[in-house]
């Protein structure tokens, strides 16, 4: 029954992988930048972002857009709680949508928002018509976010800054998603905690180590900024790591991810983030050994193709602001 469950969406995720566009690729367009456009289109993104006149701002939605589409193009092929736990990892993109609208409420300005597609939570009009923050509540009322908002706004209006309610809506959903994942029960609920988890480990350490060397946060406080500490993983390490960047990254990362990060001493926090996510990322090619009828082979691949998405956008900009090509390279992990 289980590889009955994954025909047909694995032989659409061979397809997909054939195509995409891995880091070694990706640095080859260094060499000549003007050839990047043409390959996207060959990718499966949408035609219109092979237009070279296409500005930055447009290209990098229309990757995040085209990603959905690719996306979609493997959640059609399941059912039941599988194709539901898919459609939920496109929901990252409705959270950034809201961001955005938050972001937009408290400057006076318009969202850009992206086309999360069918399968997305909301719909791009519907948060078009958002003015106002309890006009938001409305729209999330019956969602899973519905309480964290709430009570994240309720905060706010006692004097706490707009970074816990952000961090409340990414704590709610990251939580459903695990739950999700975690019922899905057997091989396929391990791979979910096990790629979820050092998700979470990269994410909680990368945010806690800019709280804490950045806006210079104590460690208890920036704990209150973390998604998944507490609830999935343990908050002893955050408040024993070292006060020292170098010390604190590789404290973290070895308690966390269970593997020390190699970062140059001293290091910038760019370095150290980029070495986290390089970490991931090799868990991620992981889950395509051995027999691929387990969810873990779909989750690693929309992981993955969110780092094809950033080094593509590293690629341009690097290239519209002149960087060196070494330079350019180093933020493609």
């Amino acid at each position: 029954m289980k590889v009955l469950k994954y025909a047909a969406v694995n032989a659409r995720l061979r397809g997909m992988r054939s195509r995409r566009l891995g880091p070694q690729a990706i640095r080859g367009f260094l060499l000549d930048p003007s050839t990047l456009r043409l390959a996207l289109p060959r990718a499966g993104y949408p035609e219109r972002l092979g237009d070279a006149s296409l500005p930055l701002e447009d290209l990098e939605r229309g990757l995040s857009e085209g990603m959905v589409r690719l996306w979609e193009g493997l959640v059609r092929f399941t059912r039941g709680d599988l194709r539901e736990f898919l459609r939920t990892l496109l929901f990252r993109l409705d959270l950034y949508n809201l961001h955005s609208v938050i972001s937009a409420i408290f400057a006076g300005t318009s969202p850009k928002l992206l086309d999360t597609g069918r399968y997305g939570l909301f719909r791009k009009e519907a948060l078009e018509g958002v003015m106002d923050l309890p006009s938001l509540g409305k729209l999330l009322k019956g969602t899973f976010l519905e309480r964290a908002y709430r009570e994240a706004v309720r905060e706010l209006e006692s004097g706490r800054e707009l970074l816990a309610l952000f961090t409340a809506l990414d704590r709610a959903y990251f939580l459903h998603l695990w739950e999700l994942g975690s019922s899905l029960g057997g091989e396929d609920g391990a791979w979910c905690r096990r790629l979820l988890g050092r998700y979470g480990a990269v994410q909680d350490t990368i945010a806690f180590l800019r709280l804490r060397f950045v806006r210079r946060l104590g460690a208890r406080e920036a704990l209150g900024y973390l998604v998944g500490a507490g609830r999935i993983l343990p908050v002893g390490p955050f408040l024993k790591s070292p006060d020292g960047l170098e010390e604190a990254s590789k404290m973290l990362s070895g308690s966390l991810l269970g593997r020390t990060v190699a970062v140059p001493e001293p290091s910038s926090l760019d370095e150290v983030e980029r070495a986290l996510w390089g970490t991931f990322y090799s868990e991620c090619e992981g889950a395509f050994r051995g027999h691929p009828f387990h969810v873990g082979s779909l989750l690693a691949q929309f992981f993955l193709l969110e780092r094809e998405v950033k080094g593509i956008v590293a690629v341009v900009e690097g290239t519209a602001l002149g960087l060196p090509e070494d330079r350019t390279a180093s933020f493609i992990v």
